[in-house]
């Protein structure tokens, strides 16, 4: 089978990698990727990174008092939240997350509307960590959003690109296959996601017999 090549995501430098980071500047403007982490040494405090590390956490957790004593950043709590405080607003770290993404979307050919994204997480992200991330690329647009660890999206990247198509069944967290025949049993939608090699987007069905066309 004859693969297109996907033309890759380009930031405003031109390069294909866009790093995670998002600054404010007094333009009013929006600076994500490279121009953004370019300005880290003149508006440090209007310059977020490594946002992720507290993505999904309250005001009180260990990790955000250790997080405010390494950045610059200034860390508002909103109701236990934490929340950046940037001269053009408060963001929490999902809503930093969804700059991203949009911007990732932007940049490249990749429109999220009736799509679904498969994101790669730590593999010692917990629940709250994975559930903010989901949200996070939920919110740049996407309709469904799947959470797997990193080495699994890996493999289903390098299984997409061989492969024309291939389906994936669900089966979170489960380790032996007995675990896995007991969560499908016990899963009220019993999905099968089609994935296509472009890897922009899947359609889920409800039977073994629909076939890639």
């Amino acid at each position: 089978v004859e693969r297109k090549p996907r033309p890759l995501a380009a930031d405003a430098d031109g390069g294909t990698r866009l790093p995670s980071v998002v600054s404010f500047p007094p333009s009013g403007a929006r600076f994500v990727g490279s121009v953004a982490r370019r300005r880290r040494p003149i508006d440090p405090r209007n310059t977020i990174y490594s946002f992720k590390r507290i993505i999904g956490e309250n005001w009180h957790a260990a990790t955000g008092d250790e997080f405010k004593k390494t950045y610059p950043f200034r860390l508002v709590n909103d109701d236990g939240t934490p929340r950046f405080s940037t001269r053009q607003g408060d963001f929490s770290a999902t809503e930093i997350a969804t700059m991203v993404v949009q911007a990732l979307c932007e940049n490249s050919v990749l429109d999220p509307q009736g799509c679904g994204a498969v994101v790669g997480v730590p593999s010692g992200f917990r629940d709250f960590q994975r559930e903010a991330t989901r949200e996070a690329v939920l919110g740049a647009g996407f309709e469904t959003v799947e959470v797997l660890d990193e080495p699994v999206a890996t493999a289903l990247v390098s299984i997409a690109q061989d492969l024309r198509a291939f389906a994936y069944v669900s089966a979170w967290d489960c380790k032996t296959k007995e675990e896995v025949v007991a969560y499908r049993e016990n899963f009220g939608a019993r999905e099968v996601m089609v994935i296509w090699p472009e890897f922009q987007n899947w359609d889920t069905v409800t039977s073994a017999t629909v076939t890639a066309s």
